[in-house]
């Protein structure tokens, strides 16, 4: 099987949603069981939604770059692309990178918050309910706009 088998679901194993939804097993274990699991369907034969072979291309990840899965997504170079200011009407918001791997959000040289990371490039404001920001990217993958969710709406900042 090949990391592209992982990811676009054509592994013959269902979705055996019974051992990793609700479960206190640990990635690791889960990985382990996978071979005591029955296909069915023929490998590469049909599309079969399985969250097991995702938790298991991120192992993968991770291994090859010697870091847990966990590390590998907050590392710097994932979040780099993200620091830096944005226009948000008259006031600058400014992305900054604390340590290794976690952003932090400061408008009008304010407070800082800090930015936990939700799905993709959307990222939650620790300590303000009902705010995130997320990042739009061009074709080419560079950041162009940070979308600021908020209870009131949504503003776009444009980068700088």
């Amino acid at each position: 099987m090949t990391p592209r088998d992982l990811v676009t679901h054509r592994s013959g194993l269902p979705s055996h949603d019974a051992l990793w939804y609700h479960s206190s097993l640990t990635r690791r274990q889960m990985y382990d069981r996978l071979r005591y699991l029955d296909p069915s369907k023929a490998f590469r034969s049909t599309f079969q939604y399985n969250n097991l072979m995702f938790m298991t291309a991120g192992i993968l990840a991770g291994h090859i770059a010697g870091m847990s899965w966990e590390d590998l997504v907050r590392q710097r170079s994932f979040l780099e692309p993200f620091i830096g200011q944005y226009e948000l009407g008259s006031t600058t918001v400014t992305i900054a990178l604390r340590g290794n791997d976690t952003l932090t959000f400061t408008a009008l040289s304010e407070l800082t918050y800090e930015l936990v990371p939700t799905r993709g490039t959307t990222f939650d404001i620790k300590g303000r309910n009902g705010f995130s920001v997320e990042f739009k990217q061009d074709a080419a993958g560079a950041v162009t706009d940070m979308v600021v969710y908020q209870p009131t709406g949504t503003v776009v900042a444009e980068r700088k």
